[in-house]
C-alpha cells in the first residue's frame, strides 16, 4: 500500500487572497492464493474431487484533489470576512482478476500442481474479473462574517 499527499499553498498579491491545493493518492495491491488440499473434505467436494488452487490479485488507486480561492478581510476590530470558493475530484479505479485450477497433483501449492483442463476431465479452470471506476467533481462556497467577534453569520 502506497499513501502520500501533496499540499501547496500561495499568497496572491491581493492582500488576504490566497489560493491553495491538496491532493492525496492511495493505491493498494492485493494478491491472494487460497489453497483447498485434496485429502481433505473440502477438496473432495471441489471439481474432479480433486482440490483446487485459487489466485486472486486486486489494485485499487484513489485520489482526491481539493483547489480552493481563499479571501480573508477584517476592518478595525469589529468585522471580518471569510469567503473560499472550493473545487474537488474525488476519483477510484479498482481491478480484480482471479481463476481457480482443479486437479490438484502432488503435494506443491501452485500453479505447477492443477491439472490442465479438458472436456474429457471435467477441470476447466473458473476465470473471471472486473473493473470499477467513480468519480465525481463538486464547486462549493464557504463564507463567514464575524462582528467583535461574538456574532457570526
Amino acid at each position: 500500500r502506497v499513501v502520500a499527499n501533496v499540499d501547496l499553498g500561495y499568497e496572491l498579491p491581493v492582500d488576504g487572497l490566497s489560493i491553495r491545493t491538496k491532493w492525496g493518492v492511495d493505491f493498494r495491491d492485493r494478491q491472494t492464493q487460497t489453497f483447498v488440499d485434496p485429502q481433505t473434505n473440502l477438496g473432495q467436494q471441489a471439481t474432479g474431487g480433486s482440490g483446487s488452487l485459487t489466485n486472486t490479485n486486486q489494485r485499487r488507486a484513489s485520489f482526491v484533489g481539493t483547489t480552493s480561492l481563499h479571501y480573508e478581510r477584517n476592518w478595525g476590530s469589529d468585522h471580518n470576512l471569510n469567503v473560499g470558493l472550493y473545487q474537488e475530484l474525488v476519483y477510484s479505479q479498482t481491478t480484480n482478476f482471479n481463476y481457480t485450477g482443479f486437479g490438484i497433483v502432488g503435494r506443491l501449492e501452485n500453479e505447477a500442481s492443477i491439472t490442465g483442463g479438458t472436456n474429457a476431465n471435467g477441470f476447466i479452470p473458473t476465470v473471471g474479473g472486473g473493473n470499477l471506476e467513480n468519480s465525481l467533481a463538486s464547486f462549493f462556497m464557504l463564507a463567514d462574517y464575524g462582528f467583535r467577534d461574538k456574532y457570526f453569520l
